[in-house]
C-alpha cells in the first residue's frame, strides 16, 4: 500500500511538473523570435532544417558561462538537441567568443581556423570546429547585446564547416537571446 501511494505521488508530481512552468516555448519546427530581453532561445537552419534545443530537461538548456576575468571577457553558449533517447539523432551546437570587454556592441566576431573563438557543431558522427585547422570553415557571430548588469546577451549567427569523412554543414539564421545568470 505504501508503495502505491509513493507512485501515485510521483505521478502527480510528474503532471504537475511537466504542466506548468515547464511548458516550452518554442515549437520544436520554428525558430524563436530575434528577442533582446533575455528569453532563454537559441535556434538556427542547419542544412535548412529548423534546429531548437530538445532534451537535457535536468539542465540548463541552451547552458551560457560568461568570465568577465577570464581572455578579456570570455563567452561559452552550447545548446543541445536530443530529440529521443538515441545518441545517433543528438548534436550539440555552440560557440565560444573571447575578448568580448574590449568591444561595444553590437560587434560582429568573424571566425576561422586561425582564432581562438570559435562555432561548434557536434553530431553523432562528426565534431566541427571553426578552431580546429583541419576543419575548413567561415562562420560569423554578431553580439547584438551584451547587457552585464542585467546578464542578458543576444545576437545572431551563421557559418559554413566543412570536414574530410563528413557531410558539409550550413547554418543560418542562427539567433540566441540567453539571461546569464
Amino acid at each position: 500500500m505504501k508503495g502505491s501511494y509513493l507512485f501515485l505521488v510521483l505521478i502527480v508530481f510528474d503532471i504537475v511538473v511537466t504542466t506548468t512552468g515547464c511548458k516550452k516555448s518554442q515549437p520544436d519546427n520554428q525558430l524563436p523570435p530575434e528577442t533582446q530581453t533575455g528569453q532563454n532561445t537559441f535556434g538556427a537552419l542547419v542544412n535548412s532544417n529548423v534546429w531548437v534545443p530538445i532534451g537535457n530537461k535536468n539542465t540548463l538548456n541552451p547552458g551560457v558561462q560568461f568570465d568577465e576575468a577570464n581572455a578579456n571577457g570570455t563567452l561559452i553558449i552550447v545548446a543541445n538537441r536530443n530529440p529521443d533517447t538515441l545518441l545517433i539523432n543528438s548534436s550539440s551546437l555552440g560557440f565560444v567568443i573571447e575578448s568580448l570587454n574590449k568591444y561595444s556592441y553590437p560587434h560582429t566576431f568573424n571566425l576561422s581556423s586561425t582564432g581562438r573563438n570559435d562555432l561548434n557543431y557536434e553530431s553523432y558522427t562528426c565534431n566541427y570546429d571553426t578552431s580546429d585547422p583541419s576543419s575548413v570553415s567561415e562562420a560569423s557571430i554578431t553580439i547584438s547585446k551584451l547587457d552585464i548588469p542585467n546578464g542578458i546577451v543576444s545576437g545572431t549567427f551563421f557559418g559554413t564547416l566543412s570536414k574530410n569523412g563528413c557531410p558539409d554543414i550550413t547554418i543560418t539564421d542562427g539567433r540566441f537571446d540567453i539571461k546569464m545568470y
